[in-house]
């Protein structure tokens, strides 16, 4: 789903989970995006990972088999910025893609 300027998804709250390899994300609009530490991983959006202007296709994402996300940072109010357990840190997860990455039953696929 594309949004507009004013209609930007907004995480109300991000919880990281160790124990279950998971990343929450509850949304401005009540969402709750569940995101595994692998897919996030293979889902990363810089230029190394996904090249420089090829679209990333949520259902071609490939999980990082056995990396975990150490941890997380805001960057800015547009984006999160994660450390993964193999070193990598280069990746910007705007907050538009992020909910695009959603692969839950209620959010459509998308290519980003």
């Amino acid at each position: 789903m594309a949004y507009s300027q004013d209609e930007q998804p907004l995480p109300q709250n991000v919880r990281l989970s160790e124990e279950e390899g998971t990343l929450y994300i509850r949304w401005h609009d009540g969402h709750l995006s569940v995101y595994p530490f692998d897919y996030l991983r293979g889902a990363c959006p810089c230029a190394v990972c996904k090249g420089h202007h090829r679209k990333l296709d949520r259902t071609q994402i490939v999980p990082r088999q056995g990396v975990i996300l150490v941890a997380y940072d805001m960057e800015g109010k547009y984006a999160l910025r994660f450390l993964f357990s193999d070193a990598h840190k280069t990746g910007i997860y705007t907050h538009s893609y992020l909910r695009s990455i959603c692969k839950c039953d209620h959010c459509p696929a998308e290519t980003f």
